[in-house]
């Protein structure tokens, strides 16, 4: 169909009494070599119709396109290359990879990268409905949500959308081992915590120290009654040291399911911080730690607001879905 209209728009341009194949092919972007052939069509009087039946014929019959799809169905993962060659050593034929390919995408089957999800089995589906029901009265306002684990932001950064013009394509500069940090937060409906940025893996009496040095003081203020501290299940968060130090200091640590990214609001606002950071395209370690603390101590209050107002229907949610993956 593409190559029919660049012939008609060949044709247009030939009947204004322009004839040359080079400044054809200029005014239209049309490559040489099709113009070439219309041009000398039109000037031998000969159609430039697409014939009937012109087209290449499938070399792949029904019954084979049938037990085709059918291999694909069960067998998602296979590359187009194996995926051939089970199918011809299958039903004894000897069918091209590129054949195959064409057959597929004529079925409506392409090839994309998987989305990762959270590996739930059934017992964590079951959980995170008990879970669900369990907390749907809690009152939000006095909870403090962390880091599912120390967050970690890239000095190269993520996906960036940019305007370009016609065909251009934009580029990134970026190295193969990009540099990075590795970022504690925490925040309530009363406001946010010191973030705590530092460079080396996250150990037990780091985790510890960030606790003491980031959560316990502010919260007292924010919280003169109580409050209940938020937090996944990582190892860190769970050994003897740390559990030692909460009870020493009294923080009553809420109960999280596991492999339950989606119902932490926080997520939401690391993934929008993100995006700010790499619009400021911070050029150095030094400069992407400025940022982010610029960017963390100018969050305000109302800009907070829906994240952990969102816990209510992120609840109601998660039991609606019985305890799959929300989108969130």
């Amino acid at each position: 169909m593409k190559e029919q209209e660049q012939r008609n728009n060949i044709k247009i341009l030939f009947d204004t009494e322009i004839t040359n194949c080079m400044e054809l092919s200029r005014r239209t972007g049309i490559p040489k070599s099709t113009v070439y052939r219309t041009v000398y069509k039109l000037r031998n009087a000969e159609s430039i119709d697409r014939k009937i039946g012109s087209r290449k014929q499938r070399q792949i019959k029904a019954n084979n396109a049938r037990s085709l799809v059918s291999l694909a169905i069960n067998n998602p993962r296979l590359s187009v290359r194996k995926f051939t060659c089970k199918f011809n050593k299958r039903r004894g034929l000897s069918f091209s990879h590129e054949a195959v390919r064409i057959e597929m995408k004529l079925r409506g089957f392409t090839r994309k990268v998987a989305r990762k999800i959270p590996m739930l089995t059934q017992t964590h589906k079951a959980y995170r409905v008990d879970w669900a029901k369990s907390n749907r009265c809690r009152d939000w306002e006095k909870v403090i949500f962390s880091d599912s684990d120390e967050m970690s932001i890239w000095l190269a950064g993520g996906r960036v959308c940019v305007w370009c013009k016609g065909d251009s394509k934009p580029v990134k500069p970026s190295t193969k081992h990009s540099p990075k940090l590795h970022v504690w937060g925490a925040f309530s409906a009363r406001g946010t915590f010191p973030i705590k940025v530092f460079r080396e893996n996250l150990t037990e009496r780091l985790y510890c120290d960030i606790l003491h040095e980031c959560l316990v003081e502010q919260a007292s203020v924010l919280y003169p009654n109580r409050w209940v501290l938020q937090e996944d299940n990582d190892p860190k968060h769970t050994c003897n040291l740390a559990k030692g130090y909460m009870e020493e200091k009294g923080i009553h640590r809420m109960d999280w399911p596991a492999w339950s990214p989606d119902l932490n609001p926080i997520e939401n606002l690391w993934s929008w911080i993100k995006r700010q950071i790499d619009l400021k395209s911070p050029r150095n370690l030094n400069e992407l730690e400025r940022e982010l603390n610029e960017v963390w101590n100018s969050l305000e209050h109302e800009f907070l607001r829906p994240f952990w107002l969102s816990m209510p229907k992120r609840v109601k949610l998660l039991r609606k879905s019985n305890g799959n993956k929300i989108n969130y």
